[in-house]
């Protein structure tokens, strides 16, 4: 925050007569989520390397705020990665802070795009056609040598409290935005999925285009829904899939063994605060184009998000299905939890956690080729079972019905 507040006190400089941000119009239902991107565009052509600005909402309407109170935001297509944007509240107004700049000379890209996609959420109370207004302001640009600055005008955006109206991202109307949101996005990219208000919801980022960084776009909006504690358990019929763990050293593995057909699927893993996770890769013989998106919630918390930009079914019916590889040795419980697998039909599986410990399961540990394991017993959740009862349960790595 000490970084956020001294790039404020920086960029105060003479009005811009041609250079602006904007912000569009936008229905929310009450209690919904939106996406809101901050646009800017540059007649001058300028080369700026750092901006702020700060954003007055209306009664109602919040920001959802992460694990530290600062704004949730992503950056958008306008800004390098060599570029640090911060968050922050005005602990006068209670406005939110935003600013951003380059420490290697890098300068916002091209003459339009968008700085930030802002997160917010609309009060369940507000009363339906309800209109409020929201204000950018105290926005300024400055240059790369940081000599010049440049103000530009408040702008104001107007939001409409409608019921009837779709939830960005939530194309199934269930009212909240899933992975099974993510592959019916993809379809409407293929063109089967021709709604109005789906297409319109499929537009994520709201640049007027469906593409597959709407599909990242939607990630990003279940990963807000973790911090307002959103869920949903929706289960087919008869399901009996299930995942397993297993650790070794800094990687963890996750098994499905599955009996249904799906495309894509969202986990949450928990772990150490003080682990953090490198990268997670898809098994290639069960992925089929497969790519994961990695979100970190905070507080030791992982979102995975898995799709394939085709929507092509994940292969085979058991076996490694990823491995998450960390910073270090693995320690200590770690919890899966949250886990959803969604069907091509845009049906959902909401299927068991899964808890593990120590640096395996049982699946590894080999020695003398022969398992330690081998005639070891576990429940659907991974646990060691002594004395099985009725029900279903893992031996030998299969899945067995005791009776």
């Amino acid at each position: 925050m000490r970084k956020l507040f001294f790039y404020l006190a920086l960029l105060t400089g003479i009005p811009a007569m041609s250079d602006n941000l904007y912000v569009e119009d936008f229905v929310v239902p009450p209690g919904g989520n939106i996406s809101v991107p901050i646009r800017y565009q540059f007649e001058t052509g300028g080369l700026y390397g750092g901006y702020q600005f700060e954003i007055t909402l209306p009664d109602g309407i919040t920001a959802v705020l992460d694990v530290d109170g600062n704004p949730t935001f992503t950056t958008g297509n306008g800004l390098d990665g060599g570029f640090l944007s911060f968050s922050g509240l005005n602990s006068e107004s209670g406005n939110s802070l935003f600013c951003g700049f380059s420490e290697d000379g890098k300068y916002i890209r091209n003459t339009e795009g968008t700085l930030i996609t802002l997160y917010l959420t609309a009060n369940s109370t507000l009363e339906n056609g309800t209109k409020l207004t929201g204000k950018v302001s105290k926005a300024a640009f400055g240059s790369i040598d940081g000599e010049t600055t440049v103000e530009v005008d408040d702008v104001e955006f107007n939001i409409t409290i409608s019921k009837s109206e779709y939830i960005s991202g939530d194309l199934n109307g269930d009212g909240i935005v899933s992975i099974t949101d993510v592959v019916m996005i993809i379809d409407v990219i293929a063109g089967t999925i021709t709604d109005a208000n789906q297409v319109a919801a499929a537009d994520v980022n709201d640049d007027g285009n469906v593409t597959i960084s709407d599909c990242v776009a939607a990630i990003d909006l279940i990963a807000v829904q973790q911090f307002n504690g959103l869920r949903r358990a929706k289960n087919l019929a008869n399901n009996m899939d299930f995942i397993s763990a297993s650790l070794k050293d800094n990687m963890l593995t996750v098994d499905f063994d599955n009996e249904n057909r799906y495309a894509a699927f969202q986990m949450i893993v928990t772990m150490s605060e003080d682990m953090t996770i490198d990268r997670a890769q898809m098994d290639e013989t069960r992925g089929a184009g497969h790519q994961i998106v990695v979100r970190n919630l905070g507080n030791g918390q992982y979102l995975l998000a898995g799709f394939s930009t085709d929507n092509d079914e994940l292969t085979g019916n058991s076996g490694r299905l990823l491995t998450i590889i960390t910073n270090g040795q693995l320690s200590g419980d770690i919890l899966i939890s949250d886990v959803e697998f969604a069907t091509t039909t845009y049906e959902a599986a909401h299927l068991r956690s899964v808890s593990v410990s120590g640096t395996t399961t049982g699946i590894e540990d080999i020695k003398n080729g022969k398992s330690e394991t081998e005639t070891a017993i576990y429940d659907l959740q991974g646990r060691r079972v002594a004395k099985p009862t009725k029900g279903l349960y893992i031996y030998n790595g299969k899945k067995v019905n005791q009776k």
